[in-house]
This record gives structure tokens, sequence and C-alpha cells, in this order.
């Protein structure tokens, strides 16, 4: 094989391999889940922007795994009313503004019975992140945190 031919095969293998890799690069970073970064810790999230998906939350699981949570957003700031409809597990509520941390509720239980405590922030919000009960605490989130 002479110099032009070998120099033309090295040439499409690195350009297969360049197209292999950027293909499956572009297939691992579509099947990663959405993160937030608060404090000292990334969360991988579930987005819940539709009715639908706001009405349900996280209600019917049996847990949430460590570092992972729901992230409700609204399209219109407000002071929004939450509750633990068919919850199994405690929640802590991380009320966001701009991406600014302006209220917290830590270690919310689900209702029992008639007991339908409802959780709303002190001032308008137009993101609310569900988290494990203790996360809050243990990640050393505080109003004034700034959210990625």
């Amino acid at each position: 094989m002479n110099k032009i031919n070998f120099s033309l095969l090295i040439f499409l293998i690195l350009l297969l391999t360049l197209y292999f890799y950027t293909l499956s690069s572009s297939k691992l970073s579509s099947q990663q889940k959405p993160s937030l970064k608060i404090s000292q810790c990334i969360f991988e999230i579930e987005e819940a922007k539709t009715d639908q998906q706001k009405a349900k939350g996280l209600s019917g699981r049996d847990k949430l795994n460590k570092k992972t949570g729901m992230l409700f957003i609204f399209h219109d700031p407000g002071i929004y009313t939450f509750w633990m409809n068919e919850m199994k597990f405690n929640l802590d509520f991380v009320w966001i503004l701009d991406n600014k941390v302006v209220d917290i509720d830590e270690n919310v239980p689900p209702f029992e019975g008639d007991d339908i405590t409802r959780f709303s922030p002190t001032s308008v919000v137009d993101k609310i992140l569900e988290i494990n009960a203790g996360e809050v605490g243990a990640c050393g989130i505080k109003i004034g945190d700034i959210t990625y």
C-alpha cells in the first residue's frame, strides 16, 4: 500500500472515530436529567411544568433517592400553596424566586386523616424544590442561597 492510500485510510478511521464519539456523547448527554445546585449540593431533578405534573407531584411514591428532587416551575411569580396529598415520606421545601432561595420549610410530614396542612412561602416564588427531609440541613441550604 502506498503512502497516499495509507494516509487516506488513517484519516478515514480518525474521521469515523470522531463521528461515533460525538454520536455517543450526544446520546449520553440527552439521557442525563437536569440538575440544580444549591449551597454545596447538586440535586438531580424532575421538572413539573404542566398543571397535571404539578398536581401529581411526588404523591404515591414510596421514596425519593438521595440528592434528587422535583422542581415545580411557575411562569408567574406568586404565593403558591402545597400540601402532602398521598405522600408516604417527609420532605423539605425550598422556595425560590429568580434563582434565589427566599423561604424554606423543613421536615414537612404527609397529612393523616382530615388534617390537611397547607404550606405557602412567606413571599412570592417562581419555583419550589421538593427534596428529602433533612437534605436542607445536610447541604447547609439557607435563605439567600443562589441556585444554578
